[in-house]
């Protein structure tokens, strides 16, 4: 998967406070086909703009790419809200990798920055939050990481989540620097082969 392409993305500055804000528009994304190819179309919803995806059987990501260095702005946060979960699968194996939202995040590491290893943060639905394991497919290489999971109480309410990058590359991969390679948004269900539906927004990397 290659993940050097352009960005389109707005950068704020405050006084000591760095933020960017990921360009929602279609065109400032890359999308990476694994099975199919999940629908994601630029709405307006509550006032603002989001990201929706729809996957049908089907299993594709979005992608941005950045070069930052964690140290310098590690505070990914971001706003979604799903649809439905997934029944009956198991999500720690090949045949159940599939999450209604996913944000990843691509780090690229060693003296020439050519290790890569990726964090991906699921709404899962079953497996707990705060639980983690190794990716099923790139087990040496990436993590799934829980921070929602199962059916929301009201499935219009937006959720938002804030990671600390540098501290969760520190405890899944026990390493202490790295720069931030790009940012991606995923839904899919090829291997459950069902539907799925998440909307994204609000998606921003910050110095505190």
């Amino acid at each position: 998967m290659t993940f050097f392409v352009a960005i389109f993305m707005a950068s704020l500055s405050h006084a000591d406070t760095q933020l960017l804000e990921l360009d929602l528009s279609l065109s400032g994304w890359e999308e990476q086909a694994v099975k199919g190819n999940t629908e994601y179309e630029l709405i307006e919803t509550d006032g603002e703009q989001a990201l929706e995806a729809l996957c049908d059987k089907t299993a594709s990501s979005l992608y941005q790419e950045v070069d930052i260095d964690i140290n310098d702005q590690p505070y990914l946060a971001w706003e979604w809200r799903i649809k439905n979960i997934y029944d009956n699968h198991k999500e720690k194996e090949k045949t159940g990798a599939d999450y209604p939202a996913r944000v990843f995040v691509v780090i690229k590491t060693g003296s020439f920055g050519l290790t890569r290893r990726v964090i991906n943060y699921v709404w899962a639905s079953h497996e707990p939050v705060n639980s983690q394991w190794p990716h099923p497919y790139y087990a040496n290489s990436a993590v799934i990481a829980s921070v929602e999971s199962g059916a929301p109480e009201n499935f219009v309410d937006w959720r938002r989540v804030e990671r600390d990058i540098k501290q969760d590359v520190k405890q899944f991969f026990d390493l202490d620097s790295g720069r931030i390679r790009a940012i991606g948004l995923m839904t899919d269900c090829d291997n459950t082969e069902v539907m799925g539906s998440a909307s994204y927004r609000r998606i921003t990397l910050s110095n505190k």
